[in-house]
């Protein structure tokens, strides 16, 4: 789809399955200015309004996780950022593809 998609996660296994576009949660101050839309699927907050405040002002962030979201909701309505807030997006728009990856997850953690 002509993107450049990079892969930030707390584990070092989930980076290795992101491949080599991938980078420690840690960096992400280092980074978070030069992307255009940023997803978070991350439940508890990692972008503070420090990594907040150093996103392009028009950049897109969607917000796919549940509450307490994965962002400084307060600092980014602050810095007047464009959040959308998405939790449930899998299953609204394709639901059989996602109850099948989550099917192959579950078979795969249980191990049957």
């Amino acid at each position: 789809m002509g993107c450049d998609v990079t892969v930030c996660a707390r584990r070092e296994a989930s980076r290795k399955m992101a491949g080599e576009s991938s980078v420690d949660v840690h960096q992400i101050s280092e980074i978070i200015g030069k992307m255009d839309v940023i997803f978070n699927t991350v439940p508890a907050v990692v972008l503070t309004e420090k990594e907040l405040q150093k996103v392009k002002r028009d950049v897109i962030l969607m917000e796919l996780a549940s509450a307490p979201y994965g962002m400084d909701m307060a600092a980014a309505e602050k810095l007047g950022l464009n959040v959308q807030i998405e939790g449930g997006l899998p299953g609204r728009y394709c639901p059989t593809d996602a109850a099948q990856i989550w099917l192959e997850y579950i078979e795969r953690s249980v191990g049957t």
